[in-house]
């Protein structure tokens, strides 16, 4: 993620800066990426550069992040709308990330990025996408009905959204990194959903 300093700069050079990330990454793959490109599309000197971003990798988090925060606060909406209701929330923000993973930005963007991201192992080292780390999921942990739910306490939920993750990875991976495919993915995972309902939603 960047530093403090990328945080301080105006909304505009933010806005530029982030601009010319997402240019590259759109225009080369992981291994071609090249910070001296970046530097001169948004005019700063590569020493200015790195009081922002410490390498590479900083900022593949830090674009992954994006996608990251808007399912997430999808999801902290749902569960109030859904008065509770685990498997609604999970089914409505499923379909939100499949829209999101499939239209926003370009497909070239979402290809190179996130294949970066599995190549460097860094789609769990930046720790954006575990339950600990996100405070605003625990918010959501605590609205969600157990009495709804065949789980006995948190710890047990927790299992269960992570045998959700699981389900629905293999899908979100092939949008990810290949034709983005919303229909393809809608029907690998929501029969996942439906059956992982079934087995763990009390009638």
């Amino acid at each position: 993620m960047p530093n403090e300093s990328f945080y301080r700069l105006n909304e505009a050079k933010q806005a530029r800066i982030k601009a010319a990330l997402k240019e590259e990454i759109a225009g080369y793959s992981y291994e071609d990426f090249s910070i001296n490109r970046i530097v001169r599309s948004c005019g700063i000197s590569r020493g200015s550069f790195y009081q922002y971003f410490k390498n590479r990798d900083d900022i593949y988090i830090y674009l992954v992040s994006d996608y990251n925060r808007l399912i997430v606060e999808h999801a902290e909406a749902c569960i109030r709308e859904k008065d509770g209701s685990f498997f609604d929330m999970l089914k409505d923000t499923v379909l939100f990330a499949v829209r999101m993973f499939c239209h926003k930005d370009s497909r070239k963007f979402r290809n190179h990025l996130f294949q970066g991201i599995v190549m460097d192992g860094l789609m769990w080292k930046s720790g954006d996408f575990s339950l600990e780390a996100q405070p605003v999921l625990h918010h959501i942990l605590h609205r969600i009905d157990l009495d709804r739910l065949r789980v006995e306490n948190e710890e047990e939920l927790v299992v269960l959204i992570r045998i959700c993750i699981t389900a629905c990875a293999p899908a979100m991976s092939h949008i990810l990194l290949s034709d983005g495919d919303e229909i393809l993915a809608k029907d690998l995972i929501l029969p996942k959903l439906a059956l992982l309902r079934k087995g763990y939603e009390l009638s």
